[in-house]
């Protein structure tokens, strides 16, 4: 029933349209005449006719030819029948009647015709713009047609909701007709993986809501079963009013390029891990030697984060040492030119902390195929120990070979000594009371005890002297002599002793241990000089362990557990070109000396298996660190209470 009566009311419909026309030119009319009518006790009937061609031509432009020869004639009859005599007569009798009818039917011949023409003309337009748009139509369908052709993309479309419709892939071109689209399934979200399911719904339904473009990747079931990584984009395509006609999506399959991602992503991170573990630390530069890696390693060696230091040049932080600068930018300039691509680099380098490393950079640089540096990798090798090693064996090797120079000749100087000293004795003895030469063989004999006392030292230095070996107190032994040096000691320098009551023993030989104690005190006020400060002598226990395992293997001692003396001063401190050469015989800094007395204490530490450590700067004083095995099996000396210094 509901369409038999939709069917009627469209016949009816299409009737009305097809007669509408010359409605509209009767109503014209109609309206004409009424007009001309009311206006002709004004007018008069002359010129009637006049308003009747706007009729026709309004008749002509909404209707065309077929309502205007209507309108036209129409409105003759209304004319003959309303103004000509004889009234309601279709009679003209009189020639100017017939003459105005005449022309009025010309007339609106000529309007007729010429609406007519234009709307032709407007009609011939409109088909051609009409055909035009058809053909951009066609063209842009076909357009898209051999892109989704051609692309390894599925093209697939939604409507103004978001309800995908219908697919267009490679496999399925299409031209417009709907048969050539492949239906999208109303279950097509259940082929998404549940995990990615929840995201790509609500993503996908922000889109719509917003009118926005919508992208996201995810995993997507095949016809036999596996899931397929899947990369989509949509966009909305608006109608004139600004609203959404419908979605326009394309689906990439990149599962492939997923898989070499997460290869790739392996494969570096298999490369981290080894950089990480390498004792080496790995630095990356651009051409522009910007750091762009920065191991592990890097960070341990040099004190710097990775995001400290990523994206500067290596002249934007204090890291190359400034009287290296000149070397590295020579090497730089080298491997950007291709000279040097390969190439092995010693150079000076801080830490974030300040402190200075000697490394080795292996430097390897890579080209591109115009030749243009790419990157630079640089493989760093801390060699600090390796230096400080190198030079204490150097130095070691230095100081062994004029100890055994100066042992030997220490002896050797000192059996002649002893010949020189006896014989003197024995003639100063043979001398008659009051002899002239009685005098000049004291002066012999008290020469040649100061000679002695000299070969003692270079004997002590070289540790070839005579000990004595016994249980010591250094707490005991540094009381005697800070009370025997402290009355000939400036007043303005003061002496404060810090000893350990509880110390245990050390075998040593006693005066030996004696003449370090002096030997050094002596040095720290001498040090001092006459502008005043102060001189702390302190005693103590060191066990190996305790975090200073390194400390005493830097000073080659053995673990165990060590006494220790400490004398340190508040002078003038010593840098480290003098640090250096303090314990080489010979060496001094004061005006008078022969430079012995510290070579000796060296010697003598050394010949008791212990060792020295100097702690000093300029301007912040000095401390000597004398350590000496411990003898915990011997009890402990009893010393008294300590005295105010």
């Amino acid at each position: 029933m509901f369409a038999l009566q939709t069917g009627g009311y469209g016949i009816a419909t299409n009737h009305w349209s097809r007669f509408k026309p010359y409605a509209w030119a009767i109503l014209c009319t109609t309206i004409a005449v009424i007009l001309r009518l009311l206006l002709v006790p004004v007018l008069g009937n002359p010129l009637f006719y006049g308003i009747l061609y706007v009729a026709v031509v309004a008749s002509a432009v909404y209707g065309g030819l077929g309502p205007a020869i209507v309108a036209t004639m129409l409105g003759a009859v209304t004319a003959d029948l309303f103004t000509v005599p004889p009234h309601w007569k279709l009679q003209i009798h009189s020639a100017e009647d017939q003459l105005s009818l005449a022309i009025y039917l010309l007339i609106s011949a000529a309007l007729i015709a010429f609406a007519e023409r234009q709307r032709r003309t407007r009609a011939q337009r409109a088909a051609a713009a009409e055909r035009a748009e058809n053909e951009a139509v066609r063209v842009s369908e076909q357009r898209f047609r051999r892109l989704v052709e051609v692309s390894s993309q599925t093209v697939w479309m939604a409507n103004a909701e978001g309800e995908p419709y219908a697919v267009l892939s490679s496999l399925c071109p299409t031209s417009g007709r709907e048969e050539e689209k492949r239906l999208v399934p109303s279950n097509w979200l259940d082929a998404v993986h549940p995990e990615d399911r929840p995201r790509v719904v609500e993503a996908w339904r922000m889109a719509v809501a917003s009118a926005a473009p919508f992208k996201d990747e995810l995993r997507f079931k095949n016809a036999s079963g596996e899931y397929r990584y899947i990369s989509c984009h949509a966009a909305p395509v608006f109608n004139e009013d600004g609203s959404i006609r419908e979605w326009i999506g394309m689906s990439a399959d990149i599962t492939d390029r997923r898989r070499a991602e997460r290869a790739l992503a392996e494969a570096m991170q298999r490369l981290d891990a080894h950089m990480d573990n390498s004792p080496l630390a790995v630095v990356e530069f651009d051409p522009q030697f910007r750091i762009t890696r920065w191991s592990a390693e890097a960070y341990k060696m040099f004190g710097w984060r990775a995001d400290e230091v990523m994206g500067r040049a290596i002249h934007e932080i204090r890291w190359v040492h400034e009287d290296d600068v000149e070397a590295v930018n020579r090497v730089a300039r080298s491997m950007t030119e291709g000279r040097r691509p390969r190439n092995l680099q010693v150079s000076r380098n801080y830490r974030k902390d300040g402190s200075v490393l000697e490394c080795e950079w292996y430097n390897s640089a890579i080209y591109d195929k115009e030749g243009n540096l790419s990157s630079i990798l640089s493989q760093v090798l801390d060699i600090t120990g390796r230096k400080r090693a190198e030079e204490k064996l150097r130095q070691s090797q230095k100081m062994e070979s004029i100890a055994v120079l100066a042992g030997g000749l220490a002896h050797d100087f000192n059996n002649l000594l002893v010949g020189i000293i006896g014989n003197a004795s024995l003639a100063l003895e043979m001398l008659e009371p009051g002899s002239p030469a009685e005098d000049l063989i004291q002066r012999i004999i008290k020469t040649g005890e100061r000679a002695a006392h000299l070969t003692s030292q270079m004997l002590a230095y070289s540790g070839k002297g005579r000990f004595v070996v016994e249980p010591v107190n250094l707490s005991a032994l540094v009381r005697e002599v800070a009370a025997l040096v402290r009355p000939s000691t400036p007043k303005g320098i003061a002496i404060s002793l810090d000893l350990d009551p509880e110390l245990p023993g050390i075998r040593a030989d006693r005066g030996q241990m004696h003449q370090v104690v002096m030997n050094l005190l002596i040095n720290a006020t001498e040090a001092i000089g006459e502008r005043g400060g102060s001189v702390e002598l302190r005693t103590g226990v060191l066990e190996s362990g305790e975090g200073r395992k390194g400390e005493m293997e830097a000073l080659d001692l053995p673990p165990g557990k060590y006494v220790f003396l400490e004398v340190c001063d508040t002078g003038l401190g010593m840098d480290a070109a003098t640090k250096a050469k303090i314990f080489e015989p010979f060496f001094t800094t004061k005006f008078t000396g022969r430079g012995l007395g510290l070579a000796a204490v060296s010697g003598i530490v050394r010949g008791h298996e212990g060792a020295i450590k100097v702690i000093s700067s300029p301007g912040k004083g000095s401390c000597f660190r004398v350590l000496l095995p411990a003898e915990v099996s011997a009890g402990n000396a009893q010393i008294p209470a300590p005295e105010s210094a």
